[in-house]
């Protein structure tokens, strides 16, 4: 906010690819522990229903793009959180499409690494239990705000 009012400034383009399938849908916000404290991450899924999970770090003042997963089809379901209790925020992605798949994305300190939840034939509401089941408990409406825990 800026003098009372809100103000809109642009974070990343999302998918550099030409429209319709440039930009992002799905954007959840995670931490990840450093030498230096915590550093903020943005988690996307691009284009709208897209294929693509990407995860945005901010370096040199400017958030910089790394492509973590591109095989979904018609993404549809994006969340972060601390499901472990190791201080550092996972990402949870899935889709909708041909062979329906949830996701775990966690960061090794070097690169993503995806642990499948559920691959090939999970609706929807099936996908929430996953998840909830996958965090203890802890998370039971995929869909909903991102909560801290």
């Amino acid at each position: 906010m800026k003098d009372g009012k809100w103000e809109r400034t642009k974070l990343a383009a999302g998918s550099p690819d030409p429209w319709p399938k440039s930009g992002a849908s799905d954007v959840a916000v995670g931490y990840l522990q450093t030498k230096t404290g915590k550093e903020r991450f943005l988690a996307t899924i691009e284009p709208w229903h897209g294929n693509t999970v990407a995860a945005y770090t901010m370096q040199n003042k400017e958030w910089t793009r790394q492509v973590i997963d591109s095989s979904l089809v018609d993404g549809h379901v994006l969340l972060t959180g601390n499901f472990d209790g190791n201080g550092n925020d996972a990402i949870i992605a899935g889709y909708r499409g041909r062979g329906t798949s949830v996701y775990l994305y966690r960061n090794d300190g070097k690169q993503w690494v995806k642990t499948p939840l559920d691959q090939g034939g999970m609706p929807e509401p099936a996908a929430r239990s996953a998840i909830s089941t996958a965090t203890g408990g802890r998370i039971s409406h995929a869909s909903g705000p991102r909560r801290r825990i």
